[in-house]
């Protein structure tokens, strides 16, 4: 059971490691995002994933998504598929490379740590 370290509800919908009821989640971040950002932090960390999109001064931008990274040499980006090696950006191509993926629940949940669907 979880409970909300915003409001103080308590459920089995609230996930543990995030904290953070749904109804307070759209009501808005203020005062919970340097939270829900360690929580983010943490959770790419054990994959050894950079926790927010890399912004080194000399590194090379990627530009396959979004993020458009700037990756030092020697450096993975955001998404831990490029790299910059040799001076280039190296992994991965605007097809994508997916190493798995499974989800058992037809709601399309993350079947992980993250979602409560995944705990039963």
């Amino acid at each position: 059971m979880g409970v909300c370290r915003s409001c103080g509800a308590s459920s089995p919908l609230i996930s543990r490691t995030i904290g953070v009821c749904l109804p307070c989640l759209r009501a808005g971040f203020d005062g919970l995002d340097d939270h829900l950002n360690e929580v983010h932090r943490k959770s790419r960390e054990r994959f050894s994933l950079p926790g927010m999109p890399p912004r080194d001064q000399n590194g090379i931008t990627c530009r396959l998504c979004a993020n458009a990274c700037r990756i030092a040499e020697g450096h993975t980006g955001y998404c831990g598929i490029r790299s910059v090696q040799g001076g280039k950006i190296a992994g991965g191509t605007a097809k994508a490379n997916v190493e798995w993926y499974h989800d058992p629940l037809p709601a399309n949940c993350v079947a992980d740590w993250v979602c409560p669907g995944g705990t039963q």
